[in-house]
């Protein structure tokens, strides 16, 4: 610990020996000659300063003329991309509304069918059952002339004008379905 006091105080000597020494050679301007050098090296920065703004304006200016041509360029692009692209636009939109109503109609015609098939099936449950109906009362009207037959002849005129008007009906009936049908 003494060593490195020891060293510590022939340091500060030196340098108590040393530092007037070393101030009385240096020449300490005047103000005037400080304020000279000082306004010579703030004119210098300036300038420099100065030189490098309007350089970078300079460069600024090319950039913003090389973003306006290829702002240009662009819209010349996206004009012409319109002008080619719409018609194909079109002409697809047309193309899917065809092809949507060829479907539609399609679909409608397979509903149509299948519904004209359900009523035809109907239309014939229908007739069936009329003609079956009329079956048995053409049977019920022979059934009828037999036994007014078997009678005698004034029954037989009272059953055969019986007959007669059923029969009418029977033909009008014959001819509703008929008309359906067809």
């Amino acid at each position: 610990m003494k060593k490195i006091d020891e060293v510590r105080l022939s340091s500060i000597r030196e340098i108590e020996e040393l530092f007037p020494a070393r101030i009385q050679s240096l020449e300490l301007p005047s103000k005037d000659a400080l304020s000279a050098e000082i306004a010579s090296h703030w004119k210098e920065q300036s300038e420099m300063y100065r030189g490098q703004a309007e350089e970078l304006a300079q460069r600024l200016e090319r950039q913003a003329a090389d973003l306006r041509r290829q702002l240009a360029k662009s819209q010349e692009f996206v004009d012409k991309m319109s002008r080619e692209i719409e018609p194909q636009i079109h002409a697809k939109m047309n193309e899917a509304v065809a092809q949507a109503a060829n479907e539609f109609e399609g679909a409608a015609a397979r509903a149509v069918g299948r519904r004209y098939e359900q009523m035809l099936a109907g239309t014939h449950a229908v007739t069936q059952e009329a003609l079956l109906k009329l079956d048995a009362r053409s049977a019920e009207v022979q059934a009828l002339l037999q036994s007014a037959v078997k009678r005698g002849p004034g029954c037989f005129r009272t059953a055969v004008r019986d007959a007669s008007q059923h029969g009418a009906r029977r033909n009008e009936r014959a001819r509703g379905f008929r008309t359906l049908c067809a």
